[in-house]
Parts: structure tokens; C-alpha cells; sequence
């Protein structure tokens, strides 16, 4: 199916919904031409689960009513219209992807093989058609539609409403906030941090939030709002108690709890991240700096390793001294 929208926000559900409406309608287009006798059957083969899982529902039952909230049902209301339009006997079947990664694609069953054909032949095409992007559509079965900055919002309609009905505040607030310019905001993967943050539990997220902001309880917050309360940090004694201060403090126990912390979050990210290793030396070193401890010995890359990961790591060390 076409990619409609960013590709870079798109999933593979909507295109597999999309690539199943496409057959749809070009099989309805194929019974009513050569008069198909009624009740014959055909085989919808998908290798994402969530959309046979949908698609079935909807072709086992003509009453199956759809929830119009639900993410890409403007794609689903037009496969149902193509299914109530047909006399065809629809059966979807369900086919795990990327089998070619385990086994030679010649030891493969049929539906196997077509699938790896079909990947290979969509990534060919949106390869050498990256840039070109149809208008949105409103379709024929949902008979309207929510269009913003020139996409077609498919799923969390009231969320991507509300981001950008706020988006100027929110800008406005950030620039100010940060003392950034207008050329730092696209440097930070927001992204990557709504998608990091939505994994946490809600205190842990709203303790990540305080320290994003610069809103943590320290010493100097909280005399601020009260001036009985000292400024001054309570380890060193000498110094007052910012936030940065609360990760940089020369007292020697604190330097030592932040060593410790540090390594322990450190080695959980070496057993259960799976990241590179050029990734880690930028990330340890970048911490090392910030927190005031001592710079590995060695590093655990030696060399530049892979081209593309050390570059891509470059320019993000770059995009993150631009914007502090």
C-alpha cells in the first residue's frame, strides 16, 4: 500500500492494512468484470499479526461493527466496504515475517517465498520513491477526516490536536526555559524521549520530568520558597545546593555514591542494552564528564568500528553541545 504519511512516523500496520485493501479492491474489481460465480474463495496472506488479527474479524461477520477510535479505521471502514460490496469467501491467514533471516529462501514453503518477494519488492520501491508522498485522502466509508500540517492523522487523534493546538506556548516556553534558539528544538529526538518516557511508571516519570526541567527539591529550590530554609549544600557545606551542584559536589562521599550509582546503571546497560560499543565509550565518557568522576582507563571500543554508527554518534555528541 502507499505510504501516506511520514515514514518516518508509519508503522508497518497501515501499510499492510493498505496493501490488503489494494487486493481487495482490485479482486472486486476482477468478480464483477468476469462474473465470478458467488462464494469463491480466496486467501488473504499478511505477516503482521495485528492486522490479520482485525481484517479476520471483519470478514468473518458482516455485522462486525468497528470502533471508530481505534487506530487507522479510516483503512479499515474501506476494506469493510470492499468486503459487504463482494460475494467472495475471504480467509486470512497469518505468516511470520522474515524467514529468509533463519533459513535459505529455497527451503521455504510458497506463502514463505511470496513474502520475502513482497518485503523485498516494497523496500525496492519506497527506496526510489522516498520523497514523493500522495495528498491526503479523505475516503469514500469514513466521510471525514482530521488533517494536520499537511497529514492525515490516523491514530490519537485528541493527542496530536492537543500537542498542536499548545505547540506555540510550548515552543515559546522551551526557547525561553533553555535559552535556545530556534535552530536547537529540531536538534532533540522529542520521539525518542516521549517514547522513552512513556515506558516509565508515573512517579518514576515525573521525577525524570523534575530533573528535564530543572525542578528538583535541592537546597536553593527550596529557599526560594522559603527563606528559613539554607541555600547551602549540606555535604560540602560551602557551596549552594543547584541541581547541578547535586551531581557535582567535590565531597568525597557524594563523589563516591555517584561512582557507584553510576557503575551499577552502567553495567545494566552493558548486559540488557544491547547497544554498541562506540555508543557506550560516548555515553560513559559524556557522563564521566558531567558527574565529575574519573574517565575510563581504556575504552571498550578501540578502533572507529562501523563508519556509520560512529558518525551518526558524532553528530549526535555535536547536536547535544549545541543545546546544553
Amino acid at each position: 500500500g502507499p505510504a501516506d504519511c511520514d515514514p518516518l512516523l508509519l508503522s508497518s500496520y497501515r501499510p499492510e492494512l493498505q496493501g490488503i485493501l489494494a487486493n481487495m479492491i482490485m479482486l472486486t474489481t476482477i468478480e464483477q468484470s468476469y462474473a465470478l460465480p458467488p462464494g469463491s474463495t480466496v486467501h488473504l496472506v499478511c505477516d503482521n499479526e495485528a492486522a490479520t488479527k482485525i481484517v479476520r474479524k471483519i470478514v468473518q461477520s458482516r455485522r462486525f461493527v468497528l470502533d471508530p477510535q481505534q487506530t487507522d479505521v479510516d483503512i479499515l471502514l474501506e476494506i469493510q466496504g470492499e468486503f459487504l460490496l463482494s460475494q467472495i469467501k475471504y480467509e486470512v491467514i497469518w505468516i511470520r515475517s522474515h524467514q529468509d533471516d533463519h533459513e535459505a529462501v529455497a527451503s521455504l514453503p510458497f506463502l514463505a517465498r511470496l513474502n520475502v518477494d513482497c518485503d523485498r519488492r516494497a523496500k525496492l520501491y519506497l527506496r526510489n520513491n522516498r520523497d514523493i508522498l500522495p495528498p491526503p485522502v479523505v475516503l469514500s466509508q469514513e466521510r471525514w477526516g482530521a488533517i494536520c500540517r499537511g497529514q492525515k492523522v490516523t491514530s490519537q487523534l485528541k493527542q496530536v490536536i492537543y500537542e498542536n493546538y499548545t505547540a506555540p506556548a510550548s515552543r515559546a516556553y522551551l526557547l525561553k526555559r533553555f535559552a535556545w534558539t530556534d535552530l536547537c528544538l529540531p536538534w532533540v529526538n522529542w520521539r525518542s524521549m516521549h517514547y522513552s518516557k512513556s515506558k516509565l511508571t508515573m512517579p518514576r516519570n515525573t521525577f525524570v520530568s523534575k530533573i528535564l526541567y530543572d525542578k528538583l527539591p535541592v537546597a536553593e529550590r527550596l529557599h526560594f520558597f522559603d527563606s528559613s530554609e539554607s541555600p547551602v549544600c549540606r555535604s560540602c557545606n560551602t557551596s549552594v545546593e543547584t541541581q547541578q551542584h547535586l551531581f557535582q559536589c567535590s565531597f568525597k562521599e557524594s563523589r563516591r555514591q555517584r561512582l557507584r550509582s553510576w557503575s551499577k546503571h552502567l553495567k545494566v546497560l552493558l548486559t540488557t542494552g544491547h547497544t554498541s560499543r562506540i555508543i557506550m565509550d560516548v555515553i560513559d565518557g559524556n557522563v564521566c564528564a558531567y558527574l565529575r568522576l574519573p574517565p575510563r582507563p581504556c575504552l571498550w571500543q578501540h578502533g572507529p568500528g562501523n563508519r556509520t554508527v560512529y558518525a551518526a554518534t558524532q553528530r549526535a555528541v555535536a547536536a547535544q553541545s549545541l543545546i546544553g
